[in-house]
């Protein structure tokens, strides 16, 4: 399922429905890499105007971030 939700995200959609799947599959498997990748993916492509999405995924890559640098 995650290779589909990957070309997908991978045209650049708008959407954000696959970015969310992806962060959150790859959040299950602790793969953090492929979930910041993804996080700043989606930042980047889903508008600021889809406010409560895209403040989801600022909010989860600044929990993710401040979860790695305690881990260092």
């Amino acid at each position: 399922m995650g290779e589909v939700y990957e070309r997908v995200v991978a045209r650049g959609v708008h959407t954000p429905i696959p970015y969310k799947r992806l962060v959150i599959n790859y959040r299950k498997e602790k793969n953090a890499s492929e979930e910041l990748r993804i996080l700043r993916h989606a930042i980047a492509s889903v508008p600021e105007q889809n406010g409560t999405h895209h403040s989801w995924f600022v909010d989860r890559l600044a929990k993710l971030e401040a979860s790695l640098a305690r881990k260092q």
